[in-house]
């Protein structure tokens, strides 16, 4: 038997969830995957050394990006082929409406607080 054929996603850029430093994405569906066998190969996908299925949440680090994806089709007859693509995760800017307020402390006149930047 030969091993399935997969066509994986193209390339997803993403940008971090608002206030944090890490993008959640669903795992895109592949292109296309078939076997010759007639059934439908599994999909699994692995992101860094991690196993996961198509349609999960996964969190990827903006100071990690870029991400090689990597999905498996396995077949059957325990056939198997990969396909990789990059997920790319970018710093959202802060604008005024989107920067957390300062609270001061008026007993010890100290400011409170903390203000993180993405880049």
């Amino acid at each position: 038997m030969e091993p399935p054929n997969i066509t994986c996603p193209g390339n997803v850029t993403a940008y971090t969830d608002a206030g944090k430093s890490y993008a959640t994405i669903v795992l895109p569906r592949e292109e296309s995957s078939v076997d010759n066998s007639g059934f439908i190969p599994t999909i699994d996908v692995i992101v860094e050394d991690m196993m996961y299925g198509v349609g999960d949440n996964v969190l990827f680090n903006l100071s990690m990006s870029p991400y090689v994806v990597q999905y498996l089709a396995t077949d059957n007859s325990t056939n198997n082929v990969t396909c990789d693509f990059n997920i790319t995760v970018i710093g959202r800017l802060l604008t005024k409406h989107s920067i957390p307020p300062i609270n001061h402390d008026r007993e010890i006149n100290k400011c409170v607080g903390s203000l993180v930047i993405l880049n």
